[in-house]
């Protein structure tokens, strides 16, 4: 609010053809992306007021008065003005969340770095099979879900439900059978079978 009420006091005292204002504004964003928000606005005023001498001086020669019009501009409605004001904003905001996060985490090394894949332009991690295909294949299934490990290792599943897993593609079952490379990869990762499955092979 303030910004446009300095400006408005400016066009009153000068008069400012809308060519001037045209090119002074083009100006000052193209140099918008290197100054901070203070040094903008100094740089704008200190500039302004030459273009603003220059634009009186060009009504009088020709006689002409722009004052109605660019009083109008001078404020918020203007689209120049409020678009500069809004990729200050975003620009200020992106460097201080950069910031943040540089702060708050670490940098990785090339070969910690996740690996990204792009999915119609959103990016999201890629996730990892937990499981070696081998053990997955030839873990049991019922009803079209592959038996959560967890569920009968030592350790237990995490999920708060005692009949659903956390992942919707796994289920919570006791099978008959185990082969002995599904026994051997919940023994090794899991720390050994539950009690009740023990029993069952």
């Amino acid at each position: 609010m303030a910004l446009c009420q300095s400006w408005n006091a400016f066009v009153v005292n000068f008069n400012n053809d809308a060519k001037a204002y045209r090119e002074h504004i083009t100006a000052a964003r193209q140099r918008f992306e290197t100054f901070s928000r203070r040094h903008m606005i100094d740089r704008l005023h200190s500039e302004a007021v030459p273009v603003g001498i220059r634009a009186t001086e060009f009504d009088i020669s020709h006689g002409t008065s722009t004052r109605s019009e660019l009083s109008r501009r001078f404020c918020m409605q203007d689209s120049e003005l409020s678009g500069m004001l809004l990729k200050l904003s975003r620009g200020r905001d992106q460097v201080a969340r950069h910031a943040k996060r540089e702060l708050h985490e670490p940098q990785l090394e090339s070969s910690d770095r996740p690996s990204y894949r792009s999915n119609r332009g959103n990016s999201r991690q890629v996730t990892r099979r937990q499981v070696p295909t081998a053990v997955a294949q030839a873990a049991p299934r019922l009803n079209g879900k592959q038996l959560c490990l967890r569920y009968i290792s030592a350790k237990g599943c995490p999920s708060k439900v005692s009949d659903r897993c956390t992942y919707e593609f796994l289920g919570h079952f006791t099978p008959d059978t185990l082969a002995p490379i599904v026994q051997e990869y919940v023994v090794e990762k899991y720390g050994g079978l539950s009690s009740e499955m023990s029993s069952h092979v």
